[in-house]
């Protein structure tokens, strides 16, 4: 996946889902006039905003924040596969225990091939006072979460 350097045009070249291996994508907006009023976005903000949640993949569903997501996990991994791959035959990937606070969209049922996969909801989920003993997670994937939390630091 490749995106854009300032001041370099703000399209990209996506050939392959990193989740599922998937060719085929569509683009539509998730932003609606009245909405982009009320939050005074500019044309950039509405244009990114946009492409971030209304490009997904066709196979698997999984917009460009969630296969961003699946691409930053593999290359990680040093996996040069899909993260569907990685989750389904990586034993140790598998080993590790993953926990997933509010769901990351569609990459939720790719997490839920791992043994090791917990799904946990935030507010009632604390993130600030995780009720977990030392060494019990190796990764922790949250989505649309940290804004909610008064003091993130």
């Amino acid at each position: 996946m490749r995106t854009h350097e300032p001041g370099e045009d703000s399209r990209f070249s996506l050939t392959e889902c990193p989740v599922c291996g998937g060719g085929r994508f569509h683009q539509q907006p998730v932003l609606w006039p009245e909405l982009i009023s009320e939050w005074h976005l500019a044309p950039e903000e509405v244009q990114y905003i946009d492409q971030q949640q209304g490009l997904a993949c066709l196979d698997c569903g999984n917009n460009l924040r969630d296969m961003t997501l699946a691409a930053a996990i593999n290359a990680t991994f040093a996996h040069s596969g899909t993260l569907r791959e990685l989750c389904r035959s990586n034993p140790s990937f598998r080993a590790l225990h993953l926990l997933e606070i509010n769901s990351a969209g569609e990459l939720t049922s790719v997490f839920g091939l791992l043994p090791h996969h917990s799904l946990v909801a935030f507010p009632e989920f604390d993130m600030q006072a995780m009720e977990r003993p030392d060494n019990s997670v190796e990764i922790i994937v949250h989505s649309d979460t940290l804004e909610h939390v008064p003091d993130p630091l």
